[in-house]
């Protein structure tokens, strides 16, 4: 299954913009457009079905289209603030849009909590447009129409009337004009069971789910690339087309993938980045300590702009190497329990977020590690991890053992220094005495050489805490 490249029309870069590096198919607004093709595919015939495709982060945060032309166009937003009038900006946007898109049968804001004054909205936005009598007030948009300039082309073409019409604030199967973000997971599998219509077992509409997640992710990756790689005049729109999903929806997942695996393991992670800025926010509103704040939307903005780069492979490599101490051989062990205890949350936030916090150095791609020069000018590795402390000093052999045990140890040959939350200053031989009597043996063949010097170089990595690990940095 393969994402196909369509000709597309030219459409005025005042209003087309691309987010897809900052946010990937996983959260709400990769979710909400899923559901929404669901919704869409319901009723159609196969044949009708090969019409429409979705496009991701474009013309708005996602748009249906049917044979080329716009059919839906839709924002999200997710704000604090849920007045109407903390929404206006949105409105004409999509009003605008559709001002300039006659073609397009409606377009829709989606929520994630109830706009208060809902009622109001018509009110707020006439006033507003009523308000400025020359253009030369509203503030301009730099790379592509602001919100007031929009909103003087919709009054300048006297429309207002009718484009409201057009526009909804999206509601849900409840009847509510919102969806949480702790929602829309339920209802894009409940949409999965009906599509699919034949009975289905729950982990196949879940594995289902997964993987028309990873469509979406893998669209926004190659449209992020696209942009990166091309210029705008040779730049062609990546979309999706609904006869992909129609054929995710036709398949039995009852079988394991590593291709499957990524997608839990990526959707684990940005489910726990959500959380521990959630948490970080609560925070900021009661002590108010901004420098920290901002440290931690750099730190998590950073980290998924290198997740959301990794192929299915990268992503489980990833989660093998945070985690030294994991037991698990990806070629075999593809069950969730399995993936899933790579995924700890509070491993991941008090150890491997709290050593990115305190670090400010980019991690290296596709190898996650820090390297510094010491005294000598010898290049010194060291890898965040999620290692945190044990309950009991004894534990250290343990921990020794599990490194040195990893199924796929081969990347710990390049690391010299493994940073944890709080051991410190241990070397993984101080506690595990067995590692100096496997290498004695001098008779030895040409594998066995290379695999004890393997073990010679993973025994004397270091395991450092955050405080030590903090003053290693402080001056680099």
């Amino acid at each position: 299954m393969s994402i196909t490249k369509n000709t597309e029309k030219v459409i005025d870069s005042s209003f087309v913009f691309d987010a897809s590096s900052s946010w990937n198919g996983f959260n709400h607004q990769g979710k909400l457009a899923i559901y929404e093709c669901l919704k869409t595919m319901e009723p159609l015939s196969f044949d009708e079905l090969k019409d429409y495709r979705l496009e991701i982060e474009h013309l708005e945060d996602f748009s249906i289209l049917k044979n080329d032309k716009y059919l839906t166009v839709h924002q999200v937003k997710s704000y604090k603030e849920n007045s109407a009038h903390s929404h206006k900006e949105a409105i004409w946007n999509l009003m605008g849009i559709m001002n300039n898109f006659s073609e397009i049968h409606n377009s829709y804001l989606h929520v994630t909590s109830e706009i208060t004054d809902i009622n109001n909205l018509k009110s707020i936005l006439i006033k507003e447009m009523n308000s400025v009598f020359d253009e030369k007030d509203v503030k301009k948009g730099v790379n592509k129409k602001s919100p007031g300039e929009h909103m003087i082309d919709v009054k300048k073409s006297n429309s207002f009337d009718n484009l409201f019409k057009k526009f909804k604030v999206y509601e849900y199967p409840d009847k509510n004009k919102f969806c949480g973000l702790d929602k829309i997971d339920d209802l894009v599998k409940d949409q999965i069971r009906k599509c699919k219509k034949k009975g289905t077992t729950a982990e196949d509409i879940n594995r289902t789910f997964y993987h028309i997640l990873g469509i979406i992710d893998k669209n926004i990756r190659e449209n992020h690339h696209n942009i990166q790689t091309t210029s705008k005049t040779g730049r062609k729109k990546i979309y999706i087309n609904f006869i992909e999903i129609f054929e995710v929806l036709s398949t039995n997942y009852e079988n394991f993938s590593l291709e499957y695996a990524s997608i839990i393991l990526k959707s684990e992670f940005e489910r726990i980045i959500r959380e521990y800025l959630r948490k970080k926010d609560d925070a900021f509103s009661i002590v108010g300590n901004k420098e920290d704040y901002q440290n931690t939307l750099v730190v998590t903005k950073n980290i998924l702009a290198q997740i959301n780069k990794l192929s299915a492979e990268e992503i489980v490599d990833f989660c093998l190497i945070i985690n030294p101490t994991n037991q698990i051989n990806k070629d075999i062990h593809h069950s969730t329990p399995n993936l899933l205890f790579l995924m700890s949350e509070s491993n991941i936030e008090y150890s491997f977020l709290a050593a990115l916090k305190i670090i400010k150095n980019q991690l290296i791609e596709n190898k996650w590690v820090y390297i510094i020069k010491n005294d000598a000018g010898e290049n010194i590795s060291y890898l965040p991890s999620t290692i945190i402390n044990p309950d009991l000093i004894e534990e250290y052999g343990t921990i020794s053992e599990k490194i040195l045990n990893n199924p796929h140890n081969e990347f710990l040959r390049e690391i010299d220094v493994i940073i944890t939350k709080e051991i410190n200053n241990i070397k993984i031989s101080d506690y595990n005495r067995s590692i100096m009597k496997n290498i004695e043996d001098p008779d030895q063949t040409e594998d066995e050489k290379k695999y004890f010097d393997k073990i010679n170089k993973i025994k004397n990595i270091k395991m450092i805490n955050l405080n030590h690990a903090m003053e290693d940095f402080k001056d680099d």
